[in-house]
């Protein structure tokens, strides 16, 4: 709520921060030069196309609950495509991860399990693909929305409870996990929790 209300009184991002952003989106972009160059060789054989299309996500009341880009698009045939999702995560958090269930082990990793699952549900496809950067050869990641449906509703959930309590101005309960106020920009600013 407070990201979607008050989101001009967080902090600007550090240089840091934005150079890092920066090189993320590089790689992004080199895996995705890469992925189109291995698909002429592939069996199957596929293309890359449709890169940072603009996604949205409803509630079940019609509103925009969830706003992205897709990546890309993996075309196999005229038929088959599936949206692909890539990520330049941090090295040693990549490391760990073996299948798409790890991703929901970590903070900095389920954000991106979820933004997926999220182009899947609304576009009502069963299949997509998180490309991982990591040492060597990107990791390939299949992510069957089927096996995930319960936590992609879930989350949607989630966005329409946000917009309830925008509609009706109010805030949520504080939440009652320290850690994740610790992480939140607003804490000790906008949110002054008990």
């Amino acid at each position: 709520v407070l990201e979607l209300t008050e989101g001009d009184k967080v902090p600007p991002f550090e240089a840091d921060t934005l150079a890092n952003f920066r090189r993320g989106s590089d790689r992004e972009n080199d895996m995705l030069s890469d992925l189109t160059r291995i698909g002429r060789h592939a069996d199957p054989p596929f293309k890359v196309e449709d890169q940072q299309q603009r996604f949205e996500l409803r509630d079940h009341k019609g509103r925009v609950a969830i706003v992205g880009k897709v990546d890309a698009r993996l075309r196999f045939s005229r038929e088959m495509s599936a949206p692909i999702e890539a990520k330049n995560w941090n090295q040693n958090t990549v490391s760990r991860i073996k299948t798409f269930d790890d991703l929901f082990l970590s903070r900095w990793t389920k954000t991106g399990a979820y933004q997926i699952l999220c182009y899947l549900y609304g576009a009502g496809e069963p299949l997509g693909f998180l490309l991982l950067d990591r040492a060597g050869i990107p990791l390939l990641i299949p992510v069957q929305l089927e096996k995930h449906l319960d936590k992609v509703e879930a989350f949607l959930q989630k966005a329409e409870y946000v917009l309830d309590q925008i509609e009706a101005k109010e805030l949520p309960d504080f939440t009652d996990d320290k850690d994740e106020c610790g992480y939140c920009p607003f804490f000790g600013s906008v949110c002054q929790p008990p």
